[in-house]
């Protein structure tokens, strides 16, 4: 009974400890104190439909591709963004892989805007990153890449072009934290080769990932306007592809055969849900819903069939 009595006690004074060190903190002391994890949503589109033609041949399938995407909660933790950013890319340049980017600034100086190179929606996230900072909306580009400089900390004694590089992947970064955006953690390159991804892995900088994905693999070169492509979607058809459930970020068919069918071949996206710690350790992972594939679709009606090869070379009905 004793004994029981004191593990009781000793239990109420850490509770007790506990409450005093939370309310003697300011709450931005507390919310670093406790953020040892974070939480993120990853849209998982299920596999696009195949295309095949009447009598069974694939047409039109899947690749698997693997792209690189950093994790910003990681990276800002590893106490170096800055340096770990620009070792990457450094190595992204080494080995040609092609870094995605919507920052509106060019490259050189006088620095200048390139509003006409984003689309609608990417624009609209440009200014709501700018009210986000509050700065002007009429803000010189020169005057923002100094802000942000300032604000990223980035070294004076930097090359133009290593300032100007980090900063774009910066504000890419910073974006996916704004409220109202919508988007999930910044893919910096798309379907980088198996070596090239070896080569990235080996630089083990925190918060930097690999995600799977897929792209459309063409098998025949004929009837290419017949069959169609994919392509993202603008900010017209966002509103009506929103209320079918689309992601943000889904391909859709823009032309022939992936267009008409659409609803058909386009898989149903998929939610996972990650807990990561802040040097990147995956704590929890689980889907909330699985991304089914799309359905196959067989076209009848063919410019060709495996028994006849010619180009227009149109067939009917069987």
């Amino acid at each position: 009974m004793v004994v029981l009595i004191g593990v009781i006690v000793s239990v109420m004074c850490v509770f007790l400890l506990r409450m005093y060190t939370l309310a003697a903190v300011s709450p931005d002391e507390r919310a670093v104190a406790d953020a040892d994890s974070m939480t993120y949503q990853t849209t998982v589109e299920g596999a696009r439909g195949c295309i095949l033609d009447r009598n069974g041949n694939v047409l039109v399938s899947n690749r698997a591709t693997y792209n690189i995407v950093i994790i910003n909660y990681v990276l800002a933790n590893t106490g170096a963004p800055n340096e770990n950013i620009l070792k990457l890319l450094q190595m992204c340049q080494q080995l040609g892989i092609e870094c995605q980017s919507h920052f509106p600034v060019t490259k050189t100086k006088p620095y200048e805007y390139d509003m006409q190179s984003l689309n609608t929606t990417w624009q609209n996230y440009f200014r709501m990153f700018l009210n986000n900072r509050d700065y002007d909306l009429d803000i010189s580009a020169s005057t923002l890449m100094r802000n942000l400089r300032e604000a990223y900390r980035i070294p004076n004694d930097w090359d133009a072009d290593d300032v100007y590089n980090v900063i774009a992947v910066r504000y890419e970064l910073e974006l996916r934290s704004v409220d109202n955006t919508g988007l999930e953690n910044y893919m910096l390159a798309k379907d980088v080769d198996a070596e090239s991804l070896a080569a990235v892995a080996e630089l083990g900088i925190p918060g930097v990932i690999i995600q799977s994905g897929t792209v459309r693999e063409y098998k025949t070169a004929y009837a290419a306007h017949l069959l169609g492509t994919i392509g993202a979607m603008g900010p017209d058809e966002w509103t009506e592809y929103q209320q079918k459930g689309y992601a943000m970020n889904a391909m859709i068919g823009t032309s022939g055969i992936e267009k008409a069918f659409e609803e058909y071949l386009h898989g149903t996206s998929g939610t996972k849900i990650t807990t990561v710690s802040t040097t990147g350790d995956v704590l929890n992972e689980y889907y909330t819903s699985l991304p089914p594939a799309g359905q196959q679709r067989r076209d009848n009606h063919r410019y060709f069939s495996s028994g006849d090869r010619r180009a227009g070379a149109r067939e009917g009905h069987p």
